[in-house]
């Protein structure tokens, strides 16, 4: 008798709620279904009706995979036509509007990491508050990432709600924050995939004035000093081994397609750069406004002095094992400009005031001049690409940056090959050198 009653009571709760009749192992969907179950939606009171809705905003406010909100979603549009259809009361129609919102957030939260799905959705979500959600979301998750593919979409994904958030009149700390986060994935793109980072043959013309000194600029450099949070980029006159203008503070932006910087020139003046990236050609093409001209940049980068070609390299043929730091103890010898030096690396604690995410510091030795040490102040190391960066202050005030992979040799022992340029006269250096098996070994 008492397991009749269990069935039949069974059988009352599968008629009350016939909506979520479909629910179970069969295709791991809430709705199998979705036509049959609004069949049987529109066939409840109203009462049953919110009941059955009710369930399905605890359903998606409890799901992760994208499945499974799109799914509860399309059950959720389809009982809105319904409920429109029948001129439903209004806390039925509350009901399924709730259940699109938590569906359309959750789906920008947790769908892939793809720009352009992902300002789809969110271009769909109506409530501020929601946008925000998303937005402090997918900004935790940047210190998680590393591919360079995956920080430019979601660079690209923040710079697009950003101006969402503007068009949409948000408070002001909703567009901080994205504006925010995608600084902080073009920062990250900066320090793990240097994109832009080198030495570019520029070609320069003003716009505005008869004569034009600023033609004589034929280099550009970019540069990441390893200390300031943004990139550093000079316009150099290679005949006067000098940069014409530094911009020292310059952001990425538009997704990782453009940079911008101010400078106060050597007058006096303001100038503003504008420069669109254009990754599958490296090039660099804009221009420096200033009050009286305006002077039109077209750059191209040098593949000989390129940081991402020299990640490129060691990305597509890997290293064995990742390189420990122990390696430098050794003292490693070659060729820098085709001078006899030597190179010492040292790595130190972190620095508990500038909080750097590396202490990396190192001397290089020139044989032919006598007592020349150039000692480079910042550095980052890579163990599992096995790339090395460092950066020292010229002797004429501008920045120089090295860039080495480091790669064992056949029979023991290591080499590192790279180049160094300068931010003052975009002068490129290339460097090799080599640590014999008997200095030291890798552990």
């Amino acid at each position: 008798m008492r397991v009749m009653f269990s069935v039949l009571l069974l059988a009352l709760v599968a008629i009350a709620s016939p909506a979520f009749a479909e629910i179970g192992p069969n295709c791991g969907l809430p709705f199998c279904d979705i036509a049959k179950a609004l069949t049987q939606f529109q066939t409840l009171n109203a009462q049953d009706q919110y009941e059955s809705l009710k369930r399905a905003t605890v359903s998606a406010n409890k799901a992760t995979a994208p499945d499974v909100l799109k799914n509860i979603n399309e059950f959720a549009a389809g009982a809105k036509t319904l409920l429109a259809q029948a001129k439903a009361e209004r806390l039925l129609t509350d009901a399924v509007n709730q259940i699109n919102t938590i569906c359309i957030t959750r789906l920008a939260r947790y769908s892939e990491l793809n720009a352009a799905v992902l300002i789809d959705l969110f271009k769909q979500i109506n409530l501020e508050a929601n946008r925000f959600e998303v937005l402090l979301a997918w900004s935790t998750r940047i210190k998680e990432v590393e591919d360079r593919a995956a920080l430019l979409e979601l660079s690209s994904f923040f710079s697009q709600a950003a101006a969402q958030c503007a068009a949409m009149e948000d408070e002001e700390y909703v567009v901080t924050l994205a504006k925010l986060s995608e600084q902080g994935a073009a920062k990250k793109l900066g320090k793990l995939q240097p994109m832009f980072e080198g030495v570019y043959n520029a070609e320069v013309a003003c716009e505005g004035k008869a004569v034009c000194p600023e033609a004589s600029i034929d280099h550009l450099v970019v540069m990441d000093t390893l200390f300031a949070d943004n990139l550093e980029i000079t316009l150099v006159a290679s005949k006067v081994q000098t940069y014409v203008y530094r911009f020292s503070n310059v952001t990425v932006l538009n997704g990782g397609k453009t940079i911008e910087g101010l400078s106060v020139t050597a007058v006096g003046a303001i100038a503003k750069l504008h420069l669109d990236y254009d990754s599958a050609n490296t090039t660099l093409i804009g221009y420096v406004d200033t009050v009286d001209f305006k002077l039109a940049i077209n750059s191209v980068q040098d593949p000989n002095a390129s940081l991402i070609a020299l990640f490129d390299r060691q990305y597509n043929n890997p290293i064995p094992a990742p390189i420990l730091p122990a390696l430098f103890e050794g003292t490693f010898k070659g060729l820098f400009a085709g001078k006899a030096a030597a190179l010492k690396v040292s790595f130190f604690e972190e620095d508990p005031v500038t909080k750097h995410d590396e202490a990396v510091g190192a001397t290089l030795t020139l044989s032919e001049i006598s007592r020349y040490k150039l000692r480079f102040h910042n550095g980052r190391f890579f163990p599992k690409t096995g790339v090395l960066l460092l950066v020292a202050t010229s002797p004429g005030g501008g920045m120089l940056k090295v860039g080495l992979s480091i790669r064992p040799v056949q029979g023991g022992g290591y080499e590192l090959k790279g180049f160094c340029y300068s931010s003052e006269n975009a002068q490129v250096n290339p460097i090799s050198l080599t640590l014999d098996a008997a200095q030291g070994v890798q552990p």
